[in-house]
């Protein structure tokens, strides 16, 4: 529970900042330079940014976490959480800043998701993970339901520098809920090359991480900046994503059941082409309720590549007896995927094309888990 706990009010804080920080870079780089053309390449620069130092510090987060222990890495990715939030505050006055914020952020990106995937690959249970992570997105769904809308409200009344503070307020209770937990470390040194090298022989696994990941980074900043761009109003776009969460708040628990249940392969065939759906649906309509009903869609369906996927990666790490080689096969291989999904993007908007261009591609990104829906990754 102390990671769980941990986990949701962190996902809390950043999902504040995901949700409206691409619309803060943009609205500052727009006001600063008057061209908006270059606020959004601006927006997916700082996020490509971030990705690539992720991509960098993760084997040397797996490496440390054996000096220090996992607690103390994702007490690190908070701390350097909390200093992101402090630089983007002080951005306002000292532009220069954002550059800071990007590489503090891929700091505690690489720190903390491997220290939080290492943990739950440690003391989680091998046949529960499924439920375990069910139960995990249940808490983070019930602790978010409401936040798009009030960080909506916080803009509206305080500007983006107290949903900065809110979000910082946030991170030092997940800081504070996870003391109770145990400490564990991993054992094995594990380098980048070697990881490098695993991806050869497991090509579709790498991809299915790659691409589901890809396609969750463009969900995460390129949609919400595209309904910004419809709404123009931050309040309403938390009401529409609020709105999305509470409408599907259980549904991942059943999820991570069928998971355990060895339905996985199930999920990951059904999954995948969903979420294509999905994306392919938000390309071609930029009607507010529809896009609202397509959202909750993802919500439901997102699950079903997510959960069966994280489950694998616990399972490895325990059946393989080597935590942190699992963990960092999964961790870069996903935040290969972001980067490449900024460079994607990027290359859109540099191109003058809608962002909606991009929702056809993250369609794409989103079939790869297909391959490992059958047989033994």
């Amino acid at each position: 529970m102390p990671v769980f706990l941990t986990d949701s009010f962190r996902h809390a804080a950043s999902s504040l900042l995901s949700l409206f920080s691409s619309i803060y870079i943009y609205k500052q780089v727009a006001f600063l330079t008057k061209d908006e053309h270059f606020a959004m390449v601006a927006v997916f620069g700082f996020f490509l940014v971030a990705y690539a130092i992720k991509f960098f510090i993760n084997p040397e987060a797996g490496n440390l976490s054996r000096l220090w222990g996992l607690k103390r890495e994702i007490y690190w990715g908070e701390l350097l959480f909390i200093f992101t939030l402090l630089a983007l505050f002080f951005s306002a006055w000292h532009p220069a800043l954002f550059l800071l914020a990007a590489v503090l952020y891929g700091l505690s990106s690489g720190f903390y998701w491997f220290g939080h995937h290492c943990l739950m690959a440690k003391i989680g249970h091998n046949g529960l993970f499924g439920r375990e992570i069910g139960v995990n997105n249940i808490i983070k769904a019930a602790i978010l339901a409401g936040l798009p809308v009030f960080g909506g409200v916080i803009i509206a009344s305080f500007g983006y520098q107290g949903l900065f503070l809110a979000s910082l307020f946030l991170v030092v209770l997940s800081i504070l809920v996870l003391r109770p937990a145990s400490e564990e470390k991993t054992h094995h040194r594990t380098s980048l090359k070697e990881v490098l090298a695993v991806f050869g022989r497991h090509k579709k696994a790498f991809l299915a991480y790659f691409g589901n990941s890809a396609a969750g980074m463009i969900y995460s900043l390129a949609f919400p900046l595209y309904l910004f761009l419809i709404l123009r109003r931050e309040i309403s776009l938390g009401q529409f994503f609020s709105l999305s969460i509470i409408l599907v708040m259980v549904i991942n628990y059943f999820v991570g059941w069928w998971a355990d249940a060895g339905k996985r392969q199930l999920l990951l065939t059904f999954g995948p082409l969903f979420s294509a759906a999905i994306w392919a649906g938000r390309a071609i309509s930029r009607r507010v309720p529809f896009l609202l009903a397509l959202d909750v869609a993802a919500r439901l369906t997102g699950g079903m590549s997510d959960i069966p996927l994280n489950v694998l990666s616990y399972k490895k790490a325990q059946d393989g007896h080597s935590t942190g080689r699992a963990i960092l096969f999964q961790e870069t291989a996903g935040t290969l995927g972001e980067v490449f999904a900024c460079l994607l993007v990027l290359l859109v908007v540099i191109l003058g094309n809608d962002l909606a261009i991009s929702f056809f591609l993250a369609a794409l990104l989103s079939l790869l888990p297909l391959l490992i829906a059958r047989g033994n990754q």
